[in-house]
C-alpha cells in the first residue's frame, strides 16, 4: 500500500495501443492465390505500400494500378521500388501528411489528390482513400485504393 501511495516509486504501465494485423501477408501477397484474384476484379487500382523513413516503398499492386500509370507490366514499377518517384515533387508533402493522418486516424483512414507521372510522361490526378494496416518497427503498412480524376480536374481548371 505505501508503495502505491509513493508515485515516485510507481512505475506506470502504458497500454500498447498498435492495431494488431488483420492482414494474412503471406495470402496477400501470394500469386496464386483466390485473394489475387478479388484483389485484381474487384480493388482494380490498389497497392499496399510500406512508409518507413520518408519513403513509399511498393508491396504489392493490382494490374489496374499498373494500366492506370501506362505501364505495359510490372517491370516498370516493382515491388520495393520507392512511389514517390512517381508523384510529382510538389505534391509529395500532401501525401505524407494523409499517410501521418491515416496512422494516427486509423478507423477513418485519409483522402489525398495528388499528381502522377505516368510511364508516358503525362501527369495523372490521383484520388487515394488510405487504410493504415500495420507497424512494425516503425515500418507503417497501408493501403490505398485510387482513382484517375484527371478528367474531372481537368474541367475544372
Amino acid at each position: 500500500e505505501a508503495l502505491l501511495l509513493d508515485s515516485k516509486r510507481l512505475k506506470k504501465l502504458e497500454k500498447d495501443h498498435r492495431p494488431q494485423s488483420i492482414v494474412n501477408f503471406n495470402e496477400l501477397f501470394h500469386k496464386d492465390s483466390f485473394s489475387e484474384r478479388i484483389l485484381s476484379e474487384l480493388l482494380r487500382n490498389m497497392v499496399v505500400c510500406e512508409y518507413f523513413n520518408d519513403n513509399l516503398d511498393l508491396l504489392r499492386a493490382t494490374e489496374g494500378y499498373y494500366q492506370m500509370l501506362g505501364c505495359a507490366d510490372e517491370e516498370s514499377i516493382q515491388p520495393g521500388r520507392h512511389l514517390q518517384q512517381w508523384i510529382v515533387p510538389e505534391d509529395w508533402q500532401r501525401v505524407q501528411k494523409a499517410l501521418d493522418q491515416a496512422g494516427t486516424k486509423m478507423k477513418q483512414g485519409a483522402d489525398v489528390v495528388f499528381r502522377q507521372k505516368r510511364s508516358d510522361g503525362r501527369i495523372l490526378w490521383t484520388y487515394a482513400r488510405l487504410a493504415f494496416l500495420a507497424e512494425n518497427g516503425g515500418r507503417r503498412i497501408f493501403c490505398a485504393l485510387l482513382g484517375d480524376m484527371t478528367g474531372w480536374q481537368e474541367q475544372r481548371l
